[in-house]
């Protein structure tokens, strides 16, 4: 049951975490399926349209975005994958940003120190 606080402050993030959860996971959605169709209107086709499949097993993350805008079929469903990972941390700064307005310090700071953390872990990852 969808359940909307009654403290307006509390309903404003509730629905602004609500809206990029939704927009985060269907657009993600979206961009999976659009690539897993067209990897498998290729292969029925028999055509060489994008990436090859044999020996490839990971698009390099810098490289994403390029072939996504190319419409590879591999790299749509990466970006839609990295964009399902980036809808909790978009969520993160959205609740920072909210609580920075409402100068709640010590959600602020667990907010903030939880992005800390993960953008390390991210930094260190491509290291």
């Amino acid at each position: 049951m969808d359940t909307v606080p009654e403290n307006p402050k509390d309903r404003q993030l509730y629905l602004w975490v609500r809206a990029t959860l939704i927009i985060g996971v269907f657009s993600s959605l979206l961009l999976m399926l659009l690539g897993l169709t067209m990897l498998t209107v290729r292969d029925l086709q028999g055509g060489e349209f994008g990436i090859p499949l044999e020996g490839v097993s990971v698009i390099p993350v810098e490289q994403i975005l390029e072939q996504s805008l190319l419409l590879e079929p591999l790299a749509l469903m990466s970006l839609g994958t990295l964009l399902l990972f980036m809808t909790p941390i978009s969520y993160i700064i959205i609740a920072a940003i909210t609580f920075w307005m409402e100068r709640d310090r010590p959600y602020l700071a667990i907010s903030l120190a939880v992005l800390a953390m993960l953008s390390l872990s991210i930094f260190l990852s491509f290291h």
